[in-house]
Order: C-alpha cells, then structure tokens, then sequence
C-alpha cells in the first residue's frame, strides 16, 4: 500500500434499474493507469468499490462515489430517471432495505449496496463474495 494509508477496505454495489444490472464502469476516481486520485476508486466493473484513506478520521458516503462516478444520487433521482410513487427508488444494504436519502449511506468494510430503480424481479442481493485481499 502508500505510505500512511490506514484506511482501506471494499464494499459492493449494484444498481438495478428496471431488473437489469447497470455496470458501475473501471477507473472512476482513476485519472491515469495506476493512479488512484480519489480515496473511492473502482479498478474494474465488477462493482467492487475501494476505499483507500490516510486519516481513519474520514468518513465515506454512498453520495459521495456517485459523485466520483458523476451520476446523480438523491431520494429524488439516479442519474437522469426521476423518482415517483410508480418509479421508486429503493436503497439495500446487505439485503435490508434503507430509508432516507441514499446518498448518505455510510461505507463501512464488505457492504453489498444496492440501490434498485423499479427493481423489476431480480432479487435484492444480501451479500457479496469479496476477493481475497479486498
């Protein structure tokens, strides 16, 4: 690792609109190959999100990657769909669904997100299998 880092761990996420899976791309937080710029980064599309820090201080939020990735994420809004009563948006963490803004879900070690826009019938998913080393 860098020197000083003393946060760093993974979480999942999936974003499901209308039942189907919306790959969360390689290289956000990324700005050249192999260099991380922001302390949430993916390196691959395998939705896996990794939280690098050098204060265990900081405080990492669900809002704050999808500003990274610049999508937008609010109770009202993914990206460009907008949120009705016929169009819900619905945020899971570790299967249990989460009320409130999605944006302020906190990242904590191994968390699978997922954050569903008229889900559809893929079931919610309660966990993630975590590489070694994430």
């Amino acid at each position: 690792g860098n020197p000083g880092q003393v946060v760093r761990f993974a979480v999942h996420l999936d974003v499901l609109v209308d039942g189907k899976r919306v790959a969360v791309p390689a290289g956000i937080g990324i700005d050249a190959p192999g260099h991380r710029v922001a302390p949430l980064y993916t390196a691959d599309t395998s939705g896996i999100i990794h939280v690098a820090s050098d204060s265990d201080q900081d405080v990492f939020t669900l809002g704050q990657f999808f500003a990274e990735w610049q999508v937008a994420l609010a109770a009202d809004r993914l990206g460009g769909l907008r949120v009705s009563s016929g169009d819900p948006l619905v945020t899971y963490v570790d299967g249990s669904r989460v009320a409130g803004n999605p944006d302020s879900v906190l990242l904590t070690p191994h968390l699978e997100i997922a954050v569903t826009y008229r889900r559809g019938a893929l079931p919610v998913p309660d966990g993630y299998a975590f590489p070694a080393g994430t």
